[in-house]
């Protein structure tokens, strides 16, 4: 049981890593899902220890965090940063400070990967 489990394991974090297992259509979300599914089928975690470790409070928070983000994408938010940044003939201690403001801003209220995402067009 226990070299399943450490096989499931590597296959899973290769394909986080690598964002995708070669040679399958799977992103990360499907490699977490499938790596679940061979525990839960090999009987290495039964449907009760499954339950358990959904932690819906933090679910929920993601969930809504990413509709919060793509109302700020349907709403040209994004778009309205990049283009308020971007025209403002700065220097480098200003650009720098709007940046820093700018990602501080989207960090209070979004996850750190949409900030990453929304910020990359501003720092080009």
């Amino acid at each position: 049981m226990i070299s399943i489990v450490f096989m499931v394991f590597a296959v899973v974090y290769i394909g986080m890593m690598l964002g995708r297992i070669p040679g399958f259509a799977l992103d990360r979300t499907g490699v977490a899902l499938l790596g679940a599914i061979v525990l839960l089928a090999t009987g290495v975690v039964g449907t009760s220890d499954l339950l358990k470790a959904v932690d819906i409070p933090t679910i929920s928070l993601l969930f809504g965090l990413m509709v919060l983000s793509a109302q700020f994408q349907l709403a040209g938010t994004y778009s309205f940063i990049v283009r308020a940044v971007g025209k403002g003939e700065l220097g480098p201690q200003k650009l720098l400070a709007a940046i820093i403001f700018t990602s501080a801003a989207f960090s209070a209220m979004l996850i750190n990967d949409v900030v990453c995402l929304a910020m990359t067009p501003v720092v080009i």
